[in-house]
């Protein structure tokens, strides 16, 4: 992959989309070129995006119940196989 990848992990309920939106917003504003890959809770960006004043209560809401963690990342020539290790911690092993 050739490019930055931002992932926003958190558990349901927690501002996911909301913060994504957000980030989004920002980066293209910058002159970015930035492609929304939605959850499949939503069919399109347009689905997704919140206006007005739900989404800056939405955004009030996060900010009373998450903490927002950045992390750098660098991805070797696998990708894949340097998030996984990155992760693995994270991940419940069954036993």
């Amino acid at each position: 992959m050739n490019g930055i990848q931002i992932q926003i992990i958190g558990a349901v309920g927690s501002g996911k989309t909301r913060v994504a939106q957000e980030i989004v917003d920002i980066l293209r504003e910058k002159g970015l070129a930035v492609k929304w890959d939605v959850s499949p809770d939503y069919k399109s960006e347009i689905d997704t995006r919140m206006d007005g004043n739900n989404r800056l209560q939405a955004l009030e809401s996060i900010s009373n119940k998450s903490t927002i963690i950045v992390k750098e990342i660098q991805a070797h020539k696998d990708f894949n196989a340097a998030l996984n290790y990155r992760v693995q911690g994270y991940i419940n092993k069954e036993e």
